[in-house]
Parts: structure tokens; C-alpha cells; sequence
């Protein structure tokens, strides 16, 4: 499950997004038993990979709900704490994008910056571009533009840090 879902995120992002979203739409029952596998006393850390890898796909097929429920309970769970800290980012901001779909924006907020603090002392330009990416989204659509523009410049400097010419 965490190797379909992992190429599920990558296909979904690139050209072969239908075939991928079709293969998923099929694989969802298994994927979703595999989380809720994992938040029974599996392992939790490839739960969370899974949901953080149906962030997009859950977002191309409009089920922010459903994507948001799976996420919360895996991040809510008592030994999310001890899962390692960028898939514990990743999943954050699959679920810090769908509630900002959701037009959830503070809770939105709330998550990226909570997937901000984790990577503060981590070296992991990429997620904090990531990150940044969102933030700077959302910034726009509720700060003042002139603070808005201070969050996207720096999201911009990270990204092209890293050579991410989409980010």
C-alpha cells in the first residue's frame, strides 16, 4: 500500500495523472484499511505516508473530508509524536492543503506552521519550500498583500535554492 500510494503521488503530479487516479480511485478501500491498520497497532509511521501520499489525489477527486478525517486521526493518535519528523511533515501539509481547499484557512495555517517548527531543525530546503509554498498561498488570500508578499519571497528564495522552478 505505501509503495501504490507513494507512486499514486508522483503519477498524480505528472502525466500520467488519469490513469493514476483511476488506479487509486480502485485501490481506496485497501489504502484506507491500511490506515486505519496502522492506527490499530500497526505501523503507524506508513499510515501516515499513505495519507500524506493521497494528498493530491484526494484533492483531484474533491474529497477533502475524507482525506481530512484520515489525516487528524493519523496525526492524533498518542504515538504520532515518535513517527519520524518529515513524515510527520508530509503529513501536515497534505492535511494543511486540504483544509485550505475547505476554505479552512486559520486551520490550515495552524498545520503548516506546526510542519514549519518540525523542520526548523532539520537541513530540508524541499519541504520547507513546500511548506512556504502553501503558507504563501494562503497569506494571499488573507493577509495584506504587502505581508503576503514577504511570506511569498521567501518561499520563492527557498525554491529557487533548490532548483524547483514549479515551487
Amino acid at each position: 500500500c505505501v509503495g501504490i500510494a507513494r507512486r499514486g503521488a508522483v503519477a498524480v503530479a505528472g502525466g500520467d495523472q488519469e490513469l493514476w487516479l483511476r488506479r487509486l480511485d480502485a485501490e481506496l478501500p485497501n489504502l484506507v484499511a491500511a490506515m486505519e491498520w496502522s492506527r490499530a497497532g500497526g505501523a503507524l509511521a506508513d499510515g501516515m505516508v499513505i495519507g500524506a501520499a493521497l494528498g493530491r489525489y484526494w484533492s483531484a477527486r474533491a474529497a477533502y473530508r475524507e482525506g481530512r478525517r484520515q489525516l487528524e486521526a493519523l496525526l492524533a493518535h498518542p504515538a504520532a509524536g515518535e513517527v519520524p519528523v518529515t513524515i510527520r511533515v508530509d503529513a501536515l501539509v497534505a492535511l494543511g492543503s486540504l483544509t485550505h481547499l475547505m476554505c479552512e484557512y486559520r486551520s490550515a495555517s495552524d498545520r503548516l506552521e506546526e510542519a514549519r517548527r518540525l523542520l526548523e531543525d532539520l537541513d530540508d530546503a524541499p519541504r520547507l519550500a513546500q511548506v512556504l509554498n502553501h503558507m504563501a498561498w494562503i497569506a494571499a488570500q488573507v493577509d495584506p498583500l504587502d505581508e503576503a508578499e514577504v511570506t511569498a519571497r521567501e518561499a520563492l528564495a527557498v525554491n529557487e535554492s533548490v532548483g524547483d522552478a514549479r515551487g
